[in-house]
């Protein structure tokens, strides 16, 4: 049952970032873990640490609880009487407070994105709890606001040494949600076991110095593996195993070699086959 109490500030502000499309999956963002628990448990967001990595998703009830809060918030406010000349909602000026920080927020956003254009990473030596607040919003103004060129994305992340790392990097955010193949595109389907598997993956699968990682990321990796080496049986090319080093930290670090033989059409590269590594 979701729970109807009042949600406190700094609860109500973490669900609207939420609602605004943070994930909550940044460095930056643990501190905020305890509150997106305690909005979770309300039904109000949807946290995953699927991949090891935290993100956090809006709900449903999540947004009716953001309307239900600036409902209250606007009824308790003074009404004017309707003959008192009141302006109507639509020519309604923002309070000049908010349009003060709308554009620092550009400024500053203007001058970050200016910084990137130049070099890709920019850096705050070890900033206050403030500090990091401040740029947070800022970032988050970029993103909604279109000052992030067209495909590229903005991430921040604090380094080892306590400082803020913000960096313009090419491609969607790994967490975006993809776009949905179009109907013209083959798909090839995951299978949900690994019975009657190929022999590459059989012995990838056997062999526990090779794909080290937690035991659900590791089968599911095996059916893609699995997926993967059917489809290209399929399609007339073979997979065999490649050697791998037989020292320590190479058998840690190098998880997976297969070599497809690739048919005529991919030769105009250069290349007779192609070769596939996981690590």
């Amino acid at each position: 049952m979701i729970d109807r109490a009042r949600l406190n500030e700094r609860q109500l502000s973490l669900l609207k970032r939420v609602a605004e499309g943070d994930d909550l999956s940044g460095d930056e963002s643990l501190g905020d873990r305890a509150s997106a628990y305690a909005l979770s448990n309300r039904g109000l967001i949807k946290t995953s640490k699927r991949g090891g990595v935290f993100t956090a998703a809006i709900t449903g009830p999540g947004r009716a609880r953001i309307a239900s809060e600036q409902a209250a918030a606007e009824a308790q406010q003074p009404r004017r009487s309707v003959g008192s000349g009141a302006p109507s909602a639509s020519k309604r000026r923002a309070p000049d407070a908010t349009v003060e920080i709308a554009n620092a927020r550009a400024a500053q956003a203007k001058e970050l994105m200016a910084k990137l254009s130049v070099q890709s990473t920019f850096r705050v030596v070890q900033p206050t709890e403030d500090e990091l607040a401040t740029w947070r919003k800022v970032v988050d103004f970029a993103k909604r606001n279109g000052f992030v060129p067209e495909g590229k994305r903005l991430e921040k992340n604090i380094t080892s040494r306590k400082d803020l790392a913000i960096m313009l990097l090419d491609g969607a955010h790994p967490n975006t949600k993809p776009a949905t193949p179009s109907a013209g595109m083959p798909t090839v389907r995951v299978p949900e076991t690994l019975r009657a598997c190929h022999p590459v993956v059989a012995k990838l699968r056997d062999d526990e110095r090779r794909l080290l990682m937690p035991k659900l990321q590791r089968r599911r990796c095996l059916l893609i593996l699995q997926a993967v080496a059917a489809e290209a049986q399929r399609r007339g090319h073979r997979v065999k195993d490649e050697p791998v080093a037989t020292d320590r930290r190479a058998c840690t670090t190098a998880t997976a070699s297969a070599l497809v033989t690739a048919p005529s059409e991919w030769r105009s590269t250069g290349m007779g086959s192609r070769c596939v590594s996981l690590r």
